[in-house]
Formats: structure tokens, sequence, C-alpha cells
């Protein structure tokens, strides 16, 4: 809610364990308000004034200050919790978070202007702490710029300090000269005094020189970055103003050429190496001629104490009524003092109505504002992105499920490859399959019973012989479902008052005692081994003129039983029974049990089931027909998806 929160908090010295947990804050009326907070697993709630400070156990003071009262009431309004919280951060950890956010980029070396850039969530926020930041460059650089004038102003106030301390006892000395000797300010001098005054003037402005050369020789032997007119200000009317007021300037000259050069080079370059070499020569030479210039006002200040000397001794000699140089002496001291204090005072406020007047050379070229649309992410990218996303995944997985397919989904992928007659498709079936799997008896009008009796009469197609007819069932693995087509067909033919027989000559897996709910002790197995006889073993199923037979026991040897003679005979006798044989053989993709039976079938068929069967299937119902010879194969394709399919 940076710029839109309709209340401030102000707060001084939290506890540390409230940092960066919410605070919860609701609002009785205009005048109150409640804080909540979970310290320790503790919820603790602290009910205080707004528009007032207020001491709590977690803050040492706490202001609440409301902006829009309005806003509050109508956030509030319907909420059973706290529409606001506040989270406290310390500095040093705002600054490690945001600093990373920001990026400082030199935007045009030859303008010497830089881009300051700040990430933020909020835009408001970030455009302010851009601004910000311009800003203090400016401060920063006007500080740096009045560091220099702020050092020897400094300096100047440990001078006056001292000075002061000066001038006070000697305004105490002379007072108490004059006081002990009853003189006024109207007791006269000799008339060589004011040749002695004359020689202290000298005496008092030569040590006013020395003490300016002072400053500025520490000045340039400790500040690096000099401000040359301050300094020159304190040679004013030196007589060595001329020529150090050059050698300033040109060292001055040398350390703006250096930040200029930092600009576009490091401190580590061979430029700036360059640079500072030839600013430590100049500042070697200026040490040089400082001191120079204080030896020679050193000499000077000797020689007038001399003269000042010689004087003195004329007035001792001459007979008066109190020690006069004593006097001249005070007099002279107090005078100096004075004159220097003055001068410094002077010098301070020249320098502190300078420094008042710096301006920061930098300059804002373009503040920023706040963003109407976010820099990253851009809603159009993202839009792109996501929808060439979204095209290639799609593409990728169509291309994948391609590659990885397997199944067969169409007649049309067995087709391809077989040229084997097709006698119809079986649709899936929805809802839950019997245990018997025998569907056309509970529903002959169903999509099924007419699919089957559309298979029925393909079937007379394929064999044009009278006389009982042998249709042998198979596929390639089981869960085909040869069984359930075996069951359904045989019901179909049924219907057509014709008598059928089922037999289960898939011993490994016996089926149909289950769907019929029979026995499975006797079956296939004991008749082809001569335990019982065809009769013993023939059920009766619900329909009329539909019987079966199951496997029976599961033997150790079904391919040696399926392909004995035995076999034969029992197919024999059951034609002079049934019409119609319907075998449900084992798979021939896993086992040879039922290959036998299909090449002596009148009706071989081979089941396919869509989704299911694999599209290799189709290699071994080819390698089937060409190994062994079968010439009448025909395909039905089970659990098709008869809403991929158009028409009857």
């Amino acid at each position: 809610m940076y710029r839109t929160s309709p209340f401030e908090i102000e707060y001084k010295n939290p506890v540390n364990e409230i940092y960066n947990i919410p605070i919860y804050v609701s609002f009785t009326d205009e005048n109150n308000a409640t804080i909540s907070v979970n310290l320790n697993n503790k919820e603790t709630v602290y009910r205080l004034k707004t528009d007032r400070w207020e001491r709590l156990p977690i803050i040492d003071s706490l202001k609440i200050t409301l902006k829009n009262y309005e806003k509050i009431r109508s956030d509030m309004l319907g909420l059973n919790e706290n529409p606001y919280y506040v989270l406290l951060h310390k500095k040093e950890n705002l600054v490690r978070t945001y600093s990373s956010n920001i990026e400082i980029t030199a935007e045009n070396e030859a303008a010497g202007t830089i881009k300051v850039v700040f990430y933020e969530r909020n835009p408001s926020k970030a455009s302010d702490i851009c601004n910000t930041i311009a800003e203090e460059f400016k401060i920063y650089d006007i500080e740096k710029q009045a560091q220099s004038a702020n050092n020897t102003i400094k300096f100047i106030d440990g001078q006056l300090k001292s000075i002061y301390d000066k001038l006070y006892d000697s305004e105490v000395e002379l007072q108490n000269f004059k006081t002990k000797n009853r003189l006024d300010d109207e007791t006269p001098l000799p008339d060589f005094g004011s040749r002695i005054n004359d020689l202290e003037a000298s005496f008092n402005k030569i040590e006013l020189e020395e003490a300016a050369l002072e400053t500025i020789q520490d000045a340039v032997s400790i500040d690096k970055d000099i401000d040359v007119y301050k300094l020159v200000a304190l040679l004013s009317g030196t007589k060595s103003e001329g020529i150090l007021a050059n050698m300033l300037s040109e060292l001055r000259t040398l350390m703006s050429k250096r930040e200029q050069t930092l600009y576009s080079k490091t401190k580590n370059s061979s430029e700036i190496a360059q640079i500072d070499y030839q600013i430590d020569i100049q500042r070697k030479m200026l040490v040089e001629a400082l001191s120079a210039f204080k030896k020679s006002l050193n000499n000077q200040k000797e020689e007038v104490l001399e003269r000042i000397k010689n004087y003195e001794e004329e007035v001792r000699s001459s007979t008066l009524n109190f020690d006069r140089i004593e006097f001249i002496r005070l007099s002279k001291l107090n005078e100096i003092s004075q004159n220097y204090y003055n001068r410094l005072v002077t010098i301070k406020s020249e320098l502190t109505i300078s420094n008042a007047g710096i301006t920061s050379e930098n300059t804002v070229l373009e503040a920023s504002s706040t963003p109407a649309s976010p820099y990253f992410p851009s809603r159009r990218i993202v839009a792109l992105s996501a929808f060439l996303g979204w095209l290639i995944v799609s593409l990728a997985l169509i291309v994948i499920r391609y590659l990885f397919h397997n199944e067969i989904t169409s007649l049309n992928e067995i087709m391809k490859y077989l040229e084997v007659p097709v006698l119809g498709i079986v649709p899936n079936y929805k809802d839950v399959i019997p245990i018997s799997q025998l569907l056309v008896d509970k529903k002959p009008k169903s999509i099924i019973a007419e699919s089957l009796r559309s298979i029925r009469s393909n079937l007379e197609f394929l064999s044009t012989k009278d006389g009982p007819k042998v249709l042998a069932i198979t596929s390639t693995i089981s869960g085909e479902g040869k069984t359930f087509v075996a069951l359904n067909l045989a019901g179909i033919i049924a219907f057509s008052e014709k008598k059928v027989i089922i037999i289960d000559l898939d011993m490994r897996k016996p089926k149909i005692h289950v769907g019929f709910g029979v026995p499975n002790d006797k079956g296939m197995s004991t008749i082809l081994i001569n335990r019982n006889t065809i009769d013993d073993c023939v059920f009766k199923s619900s329909l009329n003129n539909l019987d079966f037979i199951t496997a029976g026991p599961v033997p150790p040897n079904p391919s040696e039983l399926i392909i004995s003679g035995r076999m034969l005979e029992v197919l024999e006798e059951l034609k002079t029974r049934y019409d119609v044989i319907v075998i449900d053989n084992p798979p021939v993709g896993i086992v040879t049990d039922g290959i036998r039976v299909i090449k002596l079938a009148d009706y071989p068929v081979y089941v396919f089931r869509e989704n299911f069967s694999k599209r290799n299937f189709v290699q071994n119902v080819k390698k089937l027909i060409r190994d062994n010879n079968i010439k009448n194969l025909s395909i039905i394709l089970n659990s098709v998806d008869i809403k991929k399919s158009r028409g009857y």
C-alpha cells in the first residue's frame, strides 16, 4: 500500500523479536486502534489511541496517524479478520534487499552521464528510489566540494580557541599593569615608542603571513581534495601570494584532470598513476616553496626582534617613573593577539559564506516517473511465449504419442497390411459385462447384437458348402476378447434356429465354465483322454439351441491333446449333432495349440481389439497365413469406439 495507505505508523526502539513478524492493525473508531502480534506462539493484543505516541512492551514508542478513515471503514466492512498488517524491517536488511535491484551504468562516457535503474514490484516505490538516489548523488557532490573548506574551518576554530586564550591573558596582564602603576589610556609614551610600534606592526604582519603559510602547508600535506580558492584567500595581501597562487592553481588543475579521468578509467590504470605522479611532484614543489618562504619570514622576524630589542635598551636607559618597556610589550602583545584573532574570524566568515554557496556539479537530466506498465515481464512477450510454448509442447506430445503409439486404432491399419476379408466390428460395451459375458440374450436389440448379426450374415458369404460348419476363433494374446466374441457370436447364430455348441479349447486359461457357472471337473481335456464321453460333458445354456463344453481340468500336455486323432473324432461326432461348432481357441501368438484347429475350421476367425492389440500383431497373422497355408482366415475388430465413426 505504498503511497496509498490510509494511515501511517511511526515507531522508536522496537524489540528485536518483532522484526519481520506481521503486526495486525484494526480500528474500533477514529480515536481507537488495536494491534495484535504473535510472539513465541502467543497472541498478544494491545489497544491504543490514534494520533498520539503510546508506550508498549514490544515498542518503546508507537504512533498511528489516520489519513483516510473512510477508506479504513470501507476496507474493514464485512471482514471478520484484520484487513491490515505491518512488517518492521531493520535498515541493514532493507539495504541488503534493495541494493541487489539497483543498476547504475554509464549512459554516455563522453558526456559524463550515468543511468540509474531500480527494479521493484511497486511502480511508485521504484520511481521514488530512483529519484532519491539521483538526489543523493548531488548531496554527496556538495559534501565532497565542502570537505576542504570544512577542514580549513576546523583548523581555524582550533586556532581561534588558542588565540582567544592568549588574547584574554594579554588583556588581563595589561590591565593589571595599568592598575598597579596607576596608568590610564592618556599616559604618553617615549618619542621613539612609535618606532617600536611600527616594528611590532611589521612583526605582527610577518606572524600572520607565517600562520597562513602554515595553514596552507598543513592543507597541502593532509587534504587530498584541495580547494584552491579558499587557500588563495589565506594568501591575500602576503608577499608570496602570486607565486603560491599559481602553484596551487596548477595543483588544482591536475586534481580536476584526475577526477575527470576516473569517469572512464579505474584507479589502478596507468593514466591515473601518471596523473598521481604529477600531483605528488607538484605537492612536493609546493611544500618546498612554502618551507622557503617560511624560512625567509623567520629571518625577517629575527631582524625585527633585534631592532625592537635595541629600542627597548634605549628606553630602559632613560629615567622613567614606571617600566614603560613592559607597558609597551604588554600593549603590543595584546594588539597582536587581537589583530590575529580578528583576521581568523574574517577568514572563517569568508569560508562559511563560500560554503553556503556551493552547488552540485551533477544535474538530473531526466527525473524518474511512475511507470504505467511493468518493465518486466512484458505482457506481449509472455502471451506470445505462452502460445509458442503451448504450440511446441502440443506438437511434441503429438509427435511423441505418434512415435510411441503402437496400438491398432482402426480397420484401416489392419487392411493396409492384410488382404483378408473383414467380417465386421464389435462395438465396445460401456456398462459392466456380466460374468457369463453373454449379452445378446439380455439385450437382443443392442448395437453389439446388431453388429454380431452382421458378422453372422457375412459368414454365409465365406463358405457356400452345405452341412455343419466349424467356427474357430483365436487372437494373438489374452485380453483381446476372443472368448467374448465366441460366446455372443454363438448366441446370435443360435437365434437363427441353428443348433450351436461352444467348445473351450483354451485349456491353459479356461473361462467358459466361469461364465456359465458350472464346474470344470470334466470337459475337453477328459474327452480327449477318453475319461468322459461327449454326452457326459455337454451342458445346456439358458438360450435355446446353444450348448457348451468346458475345457476341463488343465492337462500337462494340451498341445498333444489338441493335435491328436481323438480331436478329429470329437469334431466329426459333434457335426452329426450340431449345425455350427464354435471353438474358443488359445491365443496363437503365445502358444501353437490352436493352429491345427484353425487349419481344420470352415470359418477361422482372428480377433483384434482396438487400442489394445499391437500393430506388429498384423505381422503375426501374415506369418500364420504364410507358414500354415491358411486361405480362408477372416478378421473381426473388437471393442470399437463407434463415436469416432459415422453412419449406421
